[in-house]
């Protein structure tokens, strides 16, 4: 892990700590956040972040709590350390010269055309089960928290637009992602979507269709039982937070199109009542006669993923918050901020 980010992090936390300070280039010191520190004098300060050979550590030296800063942030920093992960991937792996790029190129060596679920074949990306465990793809996966049981269907690639050419010609991003496969209810890969490790990358998103396929695209088909309550996301991450979950890539997709019964399907949108595309979107498919999820006001996550890294239950509080009708337009307009 870098100094320097290590560094920025530690600054960005601080506003979180109490009487937190620099004493020295290397080392600060605040109160603990695990023990509190002392109870009969709120200005002790025995908490330290210190740096050895280029990497920093915290240590109590009241509650003797001892770990590496990065797992410190992990424990206590929540969505911060998605982008303390983030940007340390991006200095160590997207520029194309650290050792784990090399490994990557040496893994897919071995593993030129691995079979996706459907025995469909797609050359230049790997599952992310197979990539090593210090692989930037591998890593960013597992910083989101996102099940295990999920990543034999995601995948990692060096380059974006080699795969994408394989399903639609055209000129992508030639960078590395997570690349996640789009399945028919038959299991034939219609379209991917790559997702780029990068936070600065203006296109984050791209979802790429095959031309062969006249299809509304919605991940997760392929596990959807539509004859159970389903959960439709706006990303395919969220997605994989609860069971029977599915995902529009989109907001331009017809609702009376989709491809499955939507009889039992809830509509769950980010949490973000100042977005007026959102609201306008949720009073839609309550106009169409569907369910939707109105997220309650103790929720302050963003979406489905940052709502599970808190601690969240995300199924159960999506069941205890699922309205249609007169319901449905009350909550969204006491939720509403805009």
């Amino acid at each position: 892990m870098s100094y320097f980010v290590d560094l920025k992090y530690i600054n960005l936390l601080s506003a979180r700590l109490e009487k937190f300070k620099w004493t020295r280039n290397n080392v600060a010191v605040c109160r603990c956040p695990i023990c509190g520190d002392s109870k009969k004098n709120k200005n002790k300060t025995r908490f330290f972040f210190y740096e050895q050979k280029g990497k920093f550590f915290v240590k109590c030296h009241n509650c003797s709590y001892s770990t590496t800063f990065p797992r410190f942030l992990e424990q206590t920093g929540g969505v911060l350390y998605n982008d303390y992960t983030v940007e340390n991937l991006k200095e160590k792996f997207t520029l194309g010269t650290t050792a784990n790029y090399k490994a990557m190129e040496k893994v897919m060596a071995k593993i030129e055309k691995p079979v996706f679920k459907n025995n469909q074949q797609l050359e230049n990306c790997i599952a992310v089960c197979d990539l090593p465990e210090y692989e930037a793809v591998r890593n960013y996966i597992s910083s989101r928290d996102i099940p295990k049981k999920y990543w034999d269907i995601l995948y990692g690639c060096l380059n974006f637009n080699d795969v994408a050419n394989q399903i639609c010609e055209g000129k992508y991003p030639e960078d590395c992602r997570v690349v996640i496969p789009f399945y028919t209810r038959d299991k034939k890969i219609f379209a991917i979507q790559g997702r780029s490790l990068d936070p600065n990358c203006s296109l984050r998103y791209i979802t790429i269709r095959d031309k062969n396929y006249d299809i509304p695209k919605v991940y997760g088909l392929e596990r959807l039982d539509d004859t159970q309550r389903n959960y439709c996301f706006e990303g395919p991450f969220d997605s994989l937070f609860v069971e029977n979950g599915i995902a529009l890539a989109g907001s331009s997709i017809d609702l009376d199109c989709l491809p499955f019964d939507t009889k039992h399907t809830v509509f769950v949108f980010d949490n973000e009542p100042r977005n007026q595309e959102i609201v306008k979107a949720m009073t839609n498919v309550v106009n169409k006669g569907f369910s939707v999820c109105v997220w309650p006001s103790f929720v302050s996550e963003k979406d489905a993923n940052d709502m599970h890294q808190a601690g969240i239950n995300v199924q159960h509080v999506i069941d205890n918050n699922t309205h249609s009708g007169l319901s449905a337009h009350l909550e969204i307009t006491k939720w509403k901020r805009v």
